[in-house]
C-alpha cells in the first residue's frame, strides 16, 4: 500500500485488513476499509465498512451515520458541480443502501428527495406494492411514459405490464377511478400508436 500510495486498490486494502482481523487489530482493519469507503462510496464498500466495524462493535453508534453524512456530503458537492454529459447527481445511492436494508421508508424518503435511477424506482416499487400500493403506484406510474417512449413492441409490452400492476395497486387501494381516468389520458396522448393500443386492446386496458 505505501509503494502504490497514489494508485490505491480497494482489493488490497480489505486484504489488509482482513490480516489486522486475525491479529485482533480491529482498529487499524475498520481504518482501513473506510478509506476505501470514503474515496468510492457504493453499496459494496458500504457492505465492507458494515462487516469489519461490527467486528468492532461499533457500527450502529458510530459508522453507520458516519458513512451516511459522507454519501450526503459527496451528493451535495456533486449537486454543486451540476449535471454532466454522463452524470446526473441523485440519491440512488442511499436508496439501494436503504433497500438492501429493507427500510423501505428511508428509501422511498430518499427517493423523494433526490430521484433515483430508474432500476431503483422499479425495486422500489415491487416491495412497496403489497404494503404500501398507493406509493408503489407512484414508483412505477412515473416509468411508464419513458418505456413507452422507446417505440418499440417489446417496450409497449413492457408499459401494458406495469399498467395492469399498477391497476392492481390502485384497486388495493381503492382508486379504480384515478386508475381508469389514467389510463385513458396514456390512450390520448398516444393514439397514433397502433401497436400500443392493440396491445392496451388485448389487455382490456
Amino acid at each position: 500500500m505505501a509503494a502504490f500510495e497514489n494508485k490505491p486498490d480497494s482489493r488490497l486494502e480489505k486484504y489488509l485488513a482482513e490480516l489486522y482481523i486475525h491479529r485482533k487489530e480491529f482498529g487499524k482493519a475498520v481504518a482501513i476499509v473506510w478509506k476505501s469507503f470514503e474515496r468510492e462510496p457504493s453499496l459494496n464498500s458500504w457492505e465492507t465498512l458494515k462487516v469489519f466495524s461490527n467486528k468492532l462493535g461499533n457500527w450502529d453508534s458510530e459508522w453507520r451515520q458516519r458513512a451516511l453524512d459522507h454519501i450526503r456530503q459527496q451528493i451535495t458537492e456533486d449537486k454543486k458541480r451540476g449535471t454532466g454529459y454522463w452524470h446526473k447527481p441523485d440519491h440512488s445511492l442511499l436508496v439501494r443502501i436503504f433497500l438492501s436494508e429493507n427500510e423501505l421508508e428511508f428509501a422511498w424518503q430518499e427517493a423523494n428527495a433526490g430521484d433515483c435511477s430508474t432500476g431503483l424506482w422499479e425495486s422500489l416499487g415491487k416491495r412497496l406494492g403489497d404494503t404500501d400500493p398507493l406509493r408503489a403506484t407512484f414508483c412505477w406510474q412515473r416509468l411508464v411514459e419513458p418505456i413507452i417512449d422507446h417505440k418499440k413492441n417489446s417496450a409497449y409490452a413492457e408499459a401494458v405490464q406495469m399498467m395492469l400492476t399498477i391497476g392492481q395497486w390502485m384497486k388495493k387501494a381503492g382508486k379504480e377511478l384515478a386508475f381508469d381516468h389514467w389510463i385513458q389520458e396514456i390512450r390520448m396522448r398516444h393514439r397514433p400508436k397502433r401497436n400500443l393500443m392493440k396491445a392496451m386492446n388485448e389487455k382490456k386496458l
